[in-house]
């Protein structure tokens, strides 16, 4: 498989954090639904560890979990009360009503079975606990293309509202949707200014050949980008 997550290109185009907007999105949600001073969060699908850095910040007990360990912060990026774990979400190292808050940001789509990793999140949160969850979406899904294997949340993403049974269906309820959409095409455009073209970028990415198949791929559902807080049901 291709994967986006771990080429230079992609990390320093979209400054590690590896979606649109970089952790303009995050504080967004954040300004909407704090987080109190001491809550305890994962961060999962962490990759360089931008948002988890941001959450300890801001006074919270930060656990970062990645599959891929090449992507992890190195040991020396390490504070009191933030640490960095290879692991797999779909299969969580931690306790049952363990957490108070998780943030997945642009990382389920990635997943064969992203139901898997929602059923984790249910299982470690507390009562009441919330999710913070943010991913691509396609405005023009079609049954017509082939599977993908970009590694991409963009070339393979489902529409608004299957992600929203979805996190209805593993035991959430939405406190708030916010379209950010704008994030992914103030990116797009930053893109096309820095590469030429937006095609031209994912060719540097993954290739000429995956790069380009991507592209047309990304064009034809026209994908949107959206963040959701949500509550574990008690």
């Amino acid at each position: 498989m291709h994967s986006a997550s771990t080429s230079p290109v992609m990390r320093q185009a979209l400054d590690d954090a590896l979606r649109p907007g970089g952790l303009s999105g995050t504080r967004q949600a954040l300004e909407r639904l704090p987080l109190p001073w001491g809550t305890t969060v994962l961060d999962a699908g962490c990759g360089p560890g931008k948002t988890a850095n941001l959450l300890h910040e801001t006074g919270c007990r930060v656990v970062g979990i990645d599959r891929d360990a090449r992507i992890l912060p190195a040991e020396n990026a390490l504070a009191d009360n933030l640490c960095f774990v290879q692991g797999d979400i779909c299969s969580l190292p931690l306790s049952a009503d363990s957490l108070d808050a998780v943030f997945c940001e642009c990382v389920l789509n990635l997943l064969p079975q992203p139901e898997a990793a929602l059923a984790e999140f249910f299982r470690i949160l507390r009562p009441g606990g919330r999710l913070y969850y943010s991913d691509m979406y396609a405005r023009e899904k079609t049954g017509t293309l082939a599977e993908c294997s970009y590694g991409t949340c963009l070339a393979d993403p489902c529409d608004l509202d299957t992600l929203r049974r979805r996190l209805d269906m593993h035991g959430f309820i939405i406190y708030s949707e916010q379209d950010q959409t704008k994030l992914l095409t103030e990116t797009a455009g930053r893109l096309i200014f820095e590469f030429g073209s937006t095609a031209l970028f994912w060719q540097a990415v993954l290739g000429p050949m995956a790069g380009s198949g991507c592209s047309s791929r990304i064009q034809a559902l026209r994908p949107g980008y959206v963040y959701f807080v949500a509550q574990k049901k008690t």
